[in-house]
């Protein structure tokens, strides 16, 4: 027996995501990149890109009845100031430009900023947050 429902799983995410979040949710989520799952090193700190400022409403968010929120239009980053030094291993969506609280995250592999002047591109429903 699953430890939550898929009704549960769809009422706990949209209550941190989507217009109708609640008054605990941001009401904009910052994705940021990290060298691992301990959040230690973010990628911004070595010429990168910054963090990247996602609001969060339903024309940026949806969660599905199977309980999984994706994202709704592309999320495209400003241009990179300069090559990471590192690959990321970690992307996490943080309740702040700066610092903050990591609310949800995942190992990510194939992200790499070689060079300043590049934009990071992620395409509509390839970000997906599940509970």
């Amino acid at each position: 027996m699953p430890l939550l429902s898929n009704a549960s799983k769809q009422g706990s995410l949209k209550g941190d995501y989507g217009t109708g979040h609640s008054s605990s949710a941001p009401a904009t989520w910052y994705l940021a990149f990290f060298t691992d799952k301990t959040l230690t090193t973010e990628l911004t700190q070595t010429g990168g890109i910054p963090r990247i400022a996602i609001a969060n409403d339903d024309a940026h968010w949806s969660t599905s009845a199977s309980g999984v929120t994706t994202n709704v239009l592309a999320i495209v980053s400003a241009t990179s100031s300069g090559a990471w030094s590192q690959a990321p291993g970690y992307a996490a969506l943080m309740d702040a430009s700066t610092g903050g609280n990591a609310w949800d995250g995942a190992a990510v592999s194939g992200v790499s900023v070689d060079a300043a002047g590049l934009a990071l591109s992620i395409g509509p429903g390839e970000f997906a947050v599940a509970a």
